[in-house]
């Protein structure tokens, strides 16, 4: 049976410009809401409220979902805005890298979002935020799972026929083929979680223009990344890191089992490679007592700039796509 939940989308040339969607990506839900902002007029003549102000739309929600490696690099580039990319070499390549990092501006997207026979358009959506999340764990917690979270400039009952989408079939990111490394020390038999948020924090508000009902411009402000590293105790490394206050260098390698076809180092293998620089721990790198459970470390931590790296935040991703 064809799925009639999904999300389609194509990079847009100009803001506010629709173009048919040609990349399909399952969703696990979808939350994309519709606010009117109807605001009630309050004066002092009556006693309850008797009008609204005219419509000032704002749409924004989350798309969650198990992106399989070629569908991942869309949502990259969106929550970035840098793209660069090389291949191995082969005529024609068997495989490419795209290195994505914080760029000046980001990439609008159109698409379309489907819940059974209820479709909507979606004209220049962008990404404020975009969360990955992978664990470990015998369910669904071991595959890498993204939240893309929109602003758009405009969703409209879709009144075509519906597109029949075709899906990547290539296998998923998955915590059991990954390795996880803090200052270069290996911790991937201690880890249990990793949790990363990059946010543009785009103000809403700022959006507008005056003679405008939509959003007008996509406007960035203070980006930042932040996350969560669940580890099992580890007797006092990271908690003395944590307490001295020291940066250290967080390096994450994804796979999904899958080879790509190129013996050139560094090509053979599907793969998201996540690297901070400069990490710091925020609090709570402590092991906790909870019953008779194993203790574990739940520690939020933060990317901060580095100047010898040149980024907060460098995501590498290997699969045989060759733009995006």
């Amino acid at each position: 049976m064809a799925s009639k939940r999904y999300l389609g989308i194509k990079k847009e040339t100009q803001f506010k410009t629709y173009v048919a969607p040609d990349t399909y990506i399952r969703i696990i839900r979808e939350s994309l809401e519709e606010n009117p902002n109807r605001t009630p007029i309050d004066d002092a003549t009556l006693p309850e409220f008797a009008e609204f102000a005219p419509d000032l739309w704002l749409y924004s929600g989350d798309t969650p979902m198990q992106p399989r490696p070629d569908d991942l690099g869309h949502f990259l580039f969106a929550a970035l805005g840098s793209k660069s990319v090389t291949n191995d070499g082969g005529i024609p390549p068997d495989a490419y890298k795209h290195t994505f990092k914080r760029g000046d501006t980001l990439p609008t997207y159109s698409g379309i979002v489907t819940v059974d026979d209820f479709a909507r358009k979606m004209i220049s959506g962008f990404l404020n935020t975009l969360d990955l999340e992978v664990g470990m764990g015998t369910g669904q917690e071991r595959i890498l799972h993204i939240t893309p979270g929109w602003i758009v400039y405009k969703l409209e009952k879709w009144t075509e026929a519906l597109p029949t989408p075709t899906f990547s079939t290539r296998k998923l990111l998955l915590a059991s083929k990954a390795t996880l490394k803090i200052a270069d020390v290996d911790k991937s038999s201690i880890v249990r979680a990793l949790r990363l948020r990059i946010d543009n924090g785009i103000p809403h508000s700022e959006l507008f223009n005056f003679g405008a009902e939509y959003i007008a411009k996509v406007k960035k402000e203070r980006f930042q990344v932040t996350g969560e590293i669940q580890i099992d105790d580890d007797g006092s490394a990271e908690y003395d890191r944590f307490v001295a206050g020291s940066t250290w260098d967080l390096k994450v390698d994804l796979l999904s089992g899958e080879v790509t076809g190129s013996s050139v180092p560094g090509f053979e293998n599907f793969k998201l490679s996540v690297h901070i620089p400069k990490a710091v721990y925020e609090s709570n790198v402590v092991p906790h007592a909870d019953r008779r459970t194993r203790p574990a470390i739940g520690a939020p931590i933060r990317a901060y700039y580095d100047s010898t790296s040149e980024y907060s935040l460098k995501l590498d991703l290997v699969n045989k796509t060759a733009e995006y």
